[in-house]
């Protein structure tokens, strides 16, 4: 049965944890709504321990490293909880900040009872980091779930182009009961500026939709850099393209900046990880360069294509929409919201004497000021510890094992979840995306992977050579489970020592 396959039920978790602004629960006057991805998360984890036996599970020492600093971040997150009581014995009491909560409770302060939801959600997504790290196993099962990301990633761009775009320009009723009937989120498939819609497709609002897009580019585009191609070159490069256009089009700021962060870091990082030099500092430059050129074709195509669709727009109408999703964004809207909620957080902060009101209490723009005001100094450290060392991990063994398998994908992970916290602290202010978590669980699950490869001798082997078939080949891989080892270009060297 699907409910008993853990390996079934984690790859509908990723296929559906793009979808945020769905629900399978709905409570009737209530803004509680369970995300498909939430349910077969909770599936997963229940199913992934039930079957394990602890007693024959083996941890690196680098992922029991990594275990207890999560333990540790989790243990004082939950003791933060108690800030609040031990604030008003002393006579502090800050005013709260959840501008989603303004107009129900404008003036919050103490022990808020969201507090402990909030815990909870924490909770979750790190047992589900925990369970993805316990139930990946080798590099191909690594591979496999990115496969099934990618394909999700398609069908979220296709519907929200082919369904919610065309909905505005040929006027039918967006079929918005499907994916977008979360009561707990503003639904912003409605939203639009001036000619064009907004793209938020299967996600609350376009920079929620944007922020998943710009984690998929990230990773597709170490892989094509470093020539690793999981499904076929052509489908994979016309994969980044789709993505990059949905982006581009879908008017959020959120996604802009992640362009701009990707095109500037992805192709000196891909190029000169393993080993620093001038000449691979040019070639990332020139490939720069190259980006930039390709972009400015693209901006010219598309005014070209909006000229000729639509006849009544001119070219004051695309300013305009550039001038208020971009420079314009600090003057008025949401850009002024956003940041007079940052420097209410810091000003929190610096009220408790930098140690935050606890976890969950406040919910600014980004998660920057977010996890200072609720958490402080402390926290935020052992915050920035629990992922960055996963994250050093990961990339120092990309830098020593140069071209082994494996290594490309270790890459494009690192990349990705940098790229999302970058995002994060500029502009998500929570952990409600699953598939960052998911991402990480990958991170964690990686020095056992790298054992795993080093003790099993591969032998050689291939994926369909056409890009349809390669595309056909990975759905039935996630349809069917399998999980057939396939071959390591260069074999490992047997570097045992710290894992």
């Amino acid at each position: 049965m699907l409910f008993v396959k853990s390996r079934a039920l984690l790859h509908l978790m990723v296929f559906l944890s793009p979808f945020t602004a769905s629900t399978i629960v709905i409570s009737e006057g209530s803004r509680f709504g369970m995300q498909p991805a939430f349910w077969f998360g909770l599936l997963f984890a229940f199913v992934a321990l039930a079957k394990k036996n602890f007693r024959s599970l083996r941890f690196t020492v680098a992922q029991i490293r990594f275990t207890w600093l999560i333990a540790i971040f989790l243990l004082y997150s939950g003791v933060s909880l108690t800030f609040p009581f031990i604030q008003d014995l002393i006579g502090i009491s800050p005013t709260l900040i959840n501008p989603g909560m303004i107009e129900e409770q404008p003036s919050q302060s103490g022990f808020q009872i969201f507090s402990l939801t909030q815990f909870a959600y924490l909770t979750f997504y790190l047992l589900v980091s925990f369970c993805v790290m316990i139930e990946v196993r080798d590099y191909e099962d690594a591979r496999s779930l990115i496969r099934t990301l990618i394909i999700s990633a398609i069908v979220t761009v296709l519907w929200g182009l082919g369904v919610q775009y065309s909905s505005f320009f040929l006027g039918f009723q967006y079929p918005d009961w499907i994916f977008n009937n979360h009561p707990g989120y503003s639904q912003g498939f409605e939203e639009h500026l001036r000619i064009i819609p907004r793209l938020s497709s299967v996600a609350p609002e376009p920079s929620m939709f944007g922020y998943f897009l710009l984690i998929v580019i990230s990773l597709l585009l170490t892989l094509n850099l470093t020539r690793d191609y999981i499904y076929g070159r052509l489908f994979q490069k016309s994969v980044l393209l789709l993505l990059v256009f949905a982006a581009v089009i879908g008017t959020s700021s959120t996604a802009y900046v992640g362009l701009l962060l990707v095109g500037a870091f992805l192709p000196i990082s891909s190029l000169c990880a393993k080993k620093f030099s001038w000449g691979q500092l040019v070639a990332a430059a020139l490939i720069q360069l190259k980006y930039v050129v390709y972009f400015t074709v693209f901006l010219l195509g598309l005014v070209a294509l909006v000229g000729k669709v639509l006849p009544h727009a001119d070219l004051e109408d695309l300013v305009g929409i550039m001038n208020v999703v971009t420079l314009g964004k600090m003057d008025v809207g949401s850009g002024v919201d956003r940041f007079a909620a940052f420097l209410k957080g810091l000003e929190i902060l610096v009220e408790t004497s930098f140690i935050g009101t606890g976890w969950g209490s406040n919910s600014t723009f980004d998660l920057f000021s977010t996890l200072l005001a609720n958490i402080g100094i402390v926290g935020f450290v052992l915050f920035l510890g629990m992922i960055g060392f996963p994250l050093y991990y990961c990339w120092s063994w990309h830098r020593r094992a140069r071209d082994a398998y494996g290594s490309a994908l270790a890459l494009g992970l690192v990349h990705s979840i940098i790229i999302g916290l970058a995002l994060m602290f500029l502009s998500v202010p929570g952990f409600i995306f699953m598939f960052f978590w998911i991402m990480f669980g990958l991170l964690l699950a990686w020095p056992k992977l790298r054992a795993t490869q080093i003790t099993r001798k591969t032998t050689a082997g291939s994926y369909p050579r056409s890009s349809v078939g390669n595309a056909l080949y990975g759905i039935i891989r996630i349809a069917v489970g399998n999980s057939d080892h396939v071959a390591a270009p260069v074999e490992l060297r047997a570097e045992v020592r710290n894992l």
